[in-house]
């Protein structure tokens, strides 16, 4: 009886803690208590055998609707007692697994209960969660707060809760779109990011009925801005021309260096802490710079400052003049190059000095002389060194000059055709020098100074061409041979002038076109092509065509295309060509075309071909067109045989013979092709008797 009140205290301690979600009728407690004391006193207590697995209720969770049958359960592992807070479980077996139905009351006045089992220390072991009705009561998920802040890849707390009215059965589970949230921790652990980012991370969580529910907590994520510390150590360096020197590296972060070290140099190089310098001739000073960046995109820099320290320099300037002498005409200028160049550098000139005459801007300046003289120019340049280099310019001055350039051609008489182009050699020569020219022109000039242009001199390649256009003006077929010059010019230094003549000849062209076809014979199929290579040439040039037509067929892209015939037959091409004095040339091309076997017979024809009514009369005659056509042959006489009677062909007249009873007739029309095909017609009719007596 002890075993019994200690139940019944189990009982009104659970009733107690439910109360708020059972909310049973004052009324009704008594008779849950009465009830759970029958079945605890009718069942008697057998908790689980220690060492095996704990009681279960197979399912957990249980909706109970008005007129539904009762719902079946399964209790494992236990064969003791059993407390229903509303309601009874119907046992069918013994056993460690019980299979039961649960009996809900008639109207009850909770919607939600719990059948539970506990062990002789009132230690709950199994619950059975009852619902009366439909559960639409989703679970309630928080985050708190559901808003937070955080540094890009730090961390940060937000309490996560998650309840039901009856009970969560999945779940719950939580996602985010960025970073990740810890529900044992309640605490979201952010990503590393290089711009403000805004991330979700959302909770879910569902019930025995369905019921979903969901929480989401938003969180602003600050990027990371520190950028990494890069250093050299030491940040200063000198080294000799050419030489290393070491200086270390580091590049550190508050979260990781994820680019870099990179480092440039403006001069020489750096590479595994160890800095090389060019080779220099002068001291120099390079940096060195060193990059290197997070994930977040912050930058870190460092300088190296290095001294490069050049040998000493004991080489001097180089000086040149080019050309280095001159030969120049009283008071006139001349062009010379003036150079200097340094291993390290000039610092100092070039200046230049002359004993006559000046130089300045790359140009000697002789003074006016009356006889011929020498000067000299001295250049000089230094460098930061001290050293000194020198060029000397030595010049001629020549007293005015009076003498012309001397030109000539050779030949100094040349003939051509239209379009020709022939070498002559054209020279220019003087006793200082050629400073203008030389040119050369070609025609004549007029008196209102018009250039009639004949042809065209090329200097460069020494050479007269004779164009089309200027020929066909100059010489026209049939006319003689008629003459043009070309005059070349040149001045020097002293406004001497000379000049040379070119006597051209030109030509008419009475020479055609030469044409050929190759092969000149071809034998092509009806309808089918040859190929021959159509060749037009000139003794100067073919202006028009080759053009090609033929009487039969068609040239073109040196194939010949045969039609379609018959019959053998022969075709012509003619191809027409020529030049710009208007000479023609032509050939011709024979093709044998040849005609596919003939196997069609010639078409006979008597219209009508009938004559029995009325029958033609005794002696009487009968008009019948008859024709005879070939495919290949054309037109063809025939020939014809009658039973009685005869037909004339030449008239188409039938002629009945003279009978003293009705007669019937037949005659046949033949015709023969060349290639023996033969056609027929037939043109049968009757000749009634003669009736008028002798």
């Amino acid at each position: 009886m002890e075993s019994i009140l200690r139940k019944l205290r189990i009982i009104k301690a659970e009733r107690a803690v439910e109360g708020a979600a059972a909310k049973p009728a004052k009324s009704v407690v008594p008779a849950i208590l009465l009830k759970s004391l029958v079945l605890v006193a009718a069942v008697g207590s057998a908790p689980h055998a220690s060492g095996q697995a704990g009681p279960a209720f197979t399912p957990a969770a249980i909706t109970v609707r008005a007129g539904e049958p009762p719902l079946s359960v399964v209790l494992s592992n236990w064969s003791g007692p059993v407390t229903c807070g509303v309601g009874r479980l119907r046992f069918f077996n013994q056993g460690p697994t019980r299979r039961a139905e649960y009996i809900p009351p008639d109207n009850p006045e909770v919607t939600n209960t719990e059948c539970f089992v506990v062990d002789d220390e009132s230690v709950r072991l199994a619950t059975l969660r009852i619902t009366f009705g439909d559960d639409t009561t989703a679970p309630v998920l928080e985050f708190d707060p559901s808003e937070i802040s955080v540094d890009s890849g730090a961390t940060a707390v937000s309490t996560f809760t998650a309840t039901d009215n009856v009970a969560i059965t999945t779940g719950p589970a939580v996602t985010c779109t960025q970073g990740s949230y810890d529900p044992d921790t309640k605490t979201y652990t952010a990503p590393v990011v290089s711009v403000d980012t805004t991330a979700t991370c959302r909770a879910r969580a569902l019930d025995f009925a369905g019921n979903i529910g969901e929480a989401t907590l938003t969180v602003s994520i600050a990027r990371e801005t520190t950028p990494p510390v890069v250093t050299f150590t030491p940040g200063t360096l000198t080294v000799a021309s050419g030489a290393t020197a070491a200086s270390t590296l580091t590049a550190t972060d508050n979260v990781a260096v994820t680019t870099g070290p990179d480092v440039t140099c403006d001069a020489g190089s750096f590479a595994n802490n160890t800095y090389t310098a060019p080779a220099v001739s002068a001291d120099t000073t390079a940096t060195c710079t060193a990059t290197a960046s997070d994930a977040a995109g912050n930058e870190g820099t460092a300088a190296l400052m290095v001294s490069i320290t050049a040998p000493p320099d004991t080489t001097s300037p180089v000086v040149t003049f080019s050309p280095d002498t001159l030969t120049v005409i009283s008071g006139t200028t001349a062009s010379v190059t003036l150079t200097a160049t340094d291993n390290v550098g000039v610092t100092t000139g070039p200046d230049v000095t002359c004993d006559a005459g000046s130089f300045a801007n790359n140009t000697y300046t002789a003074p006016v002389v009356s006889e011929d003289a020498m000067a000299t120019c001295t250049a000089t340049a230094s460098d930061a060194a001290g050293n000194a280099g020198t060029a000397t310019l030595n010049v001629s001055i020549t007293a005015t000059d009076t003498e012309s350039p001397v030109l000539s051609f050779s030949p100094g008489t040349i003939e051509v055709l239209e379009g020709d182009t022939v070498p002559v050699t054209l020279t220019a020569t003087d006793n200082v020098g050629i400073t203008t020219g030389p040119t050369v022109r070609c025609g004549r000039i007029f008196p209102n100074g018009t250039l009639q242009r004949r042809g065209s001199f090329s200097i460069d390649d020494n050479t007269y061409t004779a164009s089309a256009d200027d020929f066909s003006r100059s010489v026209l077929p049939g006319l003689p041979s008629i003459s043009t010059s070309c005059t070349a010019t040149a001045t020097d230094a002293a406004g001497n002038e000379g000049t040379a003549t070119l006597r051209v000849i030109f030509r008419p062209d009475r020479e055609s076109p030469r044409l050929s076809f190759s092969p000149a014979t071809l034998t092509v199929d009806s309808g089918g092509t040859g190929s021959s290579t159509l060749t037009a040439t000139d003794n100067v040039a073919v202006t028009t065509g080759p053009d090609v037509t033929c009487d039969a067929g068609s040239f073109v892209g040196n194939t010949y295309t045969a039609p379609v015939v018959s019959v053998d037959t022969t075709a012509t091409c003619t191809a027409t060509a020529r030049d710009a004095a208007g000479n023609e040339g032509t050939a011709a091309l024979m093709v044998s075309i040849t005609a596919p076997p003939d196997t069609t017979s010639p078409v006979v024809t008597f219209t009508p071909s009938s004559a029995f009514s009325p029958a033609i009369p005794s002696g009487g005659t009968f008009m019948s067109t008859l024709t005879a056509t070939d495919n290949v042959d054309g037109t063809i006489t025939p020939t014809v045989t009658c039973t009685f009677g005869s037909f004339d062909v030449t008239t188409n007249t039938y002629t009945a013979p003279v009978r003293g009873f009705y007669t019937f007739f037949t005659c046949t029309a033949t015709a023969t092709d060349a290639a023996g095909n033969t056609g027929r017609a037939t043109l049968r009719g009757g000749v009634s008797a003669e009736t008028e007596p002798p």
